[in-house]
């Protein structure tokens, strides 16, 4: 399992970040797009920061959002 992070994402005025613990960056994206309203080319535009969980077992994805403010 990964730790998949997108910093910078679901911007208002202040920064948002998304962080999905997926087996696969394609699982990722598939979380996001459930999970996220509006445009998802900033997702695609930058490569995620990825953190690798050796060991970790493998189960659905898991998503957190925190959207930028105003």
């Amino acid at each position: 399992m990964n730790l998949y992070i997108w910093d910078d994402v679901l911007r208002d005025y202040t920064p948002g970040l998304v962080v999905v613990l997926a087996p696969d960056a394609a699982a990722a994206l598939r979380a996001v797009r459930r999970s996220v309203y509006g445009d998802l080319r900033e997702f695609h535009a930058q490569e995620p920061q990825v953190v690798r969980l050796p060991g970790c077992r493998p189960m659905r994805p898991r998503i957190w959002v925190r959207s930028g403010g105003s």
